[in-house]
């Protein structure tokens, strides 16, 4: 399962950024059917953007339901238990703890709502320096 999440989110990733490349050079360009480009382009924008959120949100929920349920565990009056029910709680606390288990799009990187904002703010970071690149091929062109 991790790696068709990795591919997924990586994917939609890249889909948003070219998009939006897209998105934004079709309202620089004049035509008469710009109007349906951006109303297509933007759609496809917006469905890949909540596909991204939705990912994003659902997988920090899990994680967070995850890290709840030590909690509700630790939560009981244990401290009135015997000894075995102690070692056992010991234990449930340990395994639902063990290796820090989230859901990761990579080691390091955790899917959660921050992923979701660094994604988005690191797409709109890049647009303004394709459009540059953009926009100097095509001065080079009209000079030769």
């Amino acid at each position: 399962m991790k790696p068709t999440i990795l591919f997924c989110v990586a994917t939609d990733s890249f889909y948003f950024l070219f998009l939006t490349y897209l998105f934004i050079l079709a309202c620089l360009t004049p035509g008469l059917d710009t109007a349906l480009n951006l109303i297509k382009i933007g759609s496809t924008v917006a469905f890949i953007a909540s596909r991204l959120f939705i990912y994003c949100y659902l997988f920090e929920n899990i994680n967070i339901q995850r890290e709840l349920v030590n909690f509700s565990i630790y939560s009981c009056n244990w401290t009135k238990m015997d000894l075995k029910f102690k070692k056992l709680l010991l234990f449930t606390m340990r395994m639902n703890d063990a290796n820090q288990m989230v859901i990761k799009a990579s080691p390091k990187k955790i899917i959660n709502l921050q992923l979701f904002a660094n994604i988005i703010s690191t797409s709109f970071n890049m647009v303004p320096v394709l459009l540059k690149i953009t926009n100097s091929e095509n001065h080079k062109s009209q000079e030769t």
